[in-house]
């Protein structure tokens, strides 16, 4: 084999070496993203009620039994905080917006 040969025998290893990494790496996220696309889209349903939930008629009158101490102190209730919900749908509605911005990233370069 020639120096030349070895040259391009080198890189197509290299390269192989390379885009097998790279495909080992694509295909686990893929297949994590597919999991968590499908457990998200599971919870959907929640999601929207808390969506509905927040600033409605049920959230203020049940924070209001809460400001008149009515509510067990013991029971978990950050949903009625205002900045709980309010940033958690900020997030989403980024996290929303990220995913179409990568999957049209995805549509037009694979």
């Amino acid at each position: 084999m020639d120096h030349c040969q070895s040259g391009e025998l080198d890189a197509a290893v290299d390269r192989i070496t390379y885009m097998e990494s790279a495909y080992t790496r694509a295909e686990a996220q893929t297949r994590r993203l597919a999991d968590a696309l499908s457990r998200y889209a599971e919870m959907l349903p929640e999601a929207k009620a808390l969506s509905e939930y927040y600033g409605g008629e049920a959230w203020y009158a049940d924070r209001a039994l809460d400001e008149r101490g009515q509510i067990p102190e013991d029971l978990k209730r950050g949903v009625l905080a205002e900045d709980t919900l309010y940033n958690w749908l900020g997030e989403t509605r980024e996290l929303a917006l990220t995913m179409l911005e990568t999957a049209t990233r995805i549509l037009k370069d694979l």
